[in-house]
C-alpha cells in the first residue's frame, strides 16, 4: 500500500498495473494485498495480472478491488478463455496482454495461435476487446528503446483499441515518441 501510495504522489498517476508474480507462477496469490490497496486508495486504478485462466479467477479480482483484469497471453494456449471472460466482465473490466518475445507473441504450452502481432490485435478487436497491453519481454528493463514499429504495426492492424506499451524505455522523450507513436499509456 506504502509503495502505491509513493508512487501514485511521486508520479501523479492515477492508475498503477500490479503483477502478482506468486498467481502467476502458480504458487499462491495475493488477493489480501490487492484489497488492502483499494480500500486504502480508492481513487488509483488497479490493473491487475494474475496468470488468469478463468471468469471465476478474474471475479475474484474483481471481487478484491481491482479495477480492471489482465489477460496475458502467456497465460492460455489460445483465445478460447478469452470470450467467455470477456462476456461475463465486460470489456471495461478487462485487458488483454500481447506478450512479446523475439517479436514473436507468447502462448502458454503448444498453441495454434498465431504468434504475429498484428493478427493477434485484429482478433482481440473482432472480440470487442478495446484495450491491450504490449510488453517486449525481451526489453524490459533495458532501457534500450521501445518497439515504435510493433506499435505501428498492431494499431494498423485494430485502429479502434487502445495500445500501453512496456519494455525498453528509456527516457522521457521516447515517452512523447511513443504517444505520437499511439500509445495511450506506459509500464515503467
Amino acid at each position: 500500500v506504502a509503495l502505491a501510495r509513493a508512487y501514485c504522489e511521486t508520479l501523479g498517476s492515477n492508475v498503477v498495473y500490479i503483477a502478482d508474480l506468486d498467481a502467476i507462477m502458480g504458487s499462491g496469490e495475493n488477493l489480501a494485498v490487492i484489497s488492502e490497496t483499494a480500500a486504502a486508495l480508492p481513487q488509483l486504478e488497479l490493473l491487475v495480472d494474475a496468470g488468469i485462466h478463468s471468469a471465476l479467477q478474474a471475479r475474484r479480482l474483481l471481487d478484491a478491488g481491482a479495477t480492471k483484469v489482465i489477460i496475458a497471453s502467456e497465460a492460455l494456449a489460445s483465445f478460447d478463455a478469452v470470450s467467455e471472460i470477456l462476456v461475463v466482465l465486460g470489456a471495461d473490466r478487462v485487458i488483454f496482454s500481447i506478450d512479446i518475445k523475439d517479436h514473436a507473441v507468447i502462448w502458454r504450452g503448444p498453441s495454434t495461435e498465431s504468434k504475429d502481432p498484428g493478427a493477434a490485435a485484429a482478433h482481440l478487436l473482432s472480440l470487442g476487446f478495446r484495450e491491450a497491453i504490449l510488453p517486449e519481454m525481451d526489453r524490459i528493463g533495458t532501457g534500450a528503446g521501445a518497439g515504435t514499429e510493433l506499435l505501428s504495426r498492431v494499431t494498423a492492424a485494430a485502429p479502434e483499441m487502445g495500445f500501453i506499451v512496456g519494455g525498453g524505455i528509456g527516457s522521457a522523450a521516447e515517452l512523447l515518441h511513443l504517444k505520437r507513436a499511439g500509445a495511450c499509456g506506459v509500464l515503467l
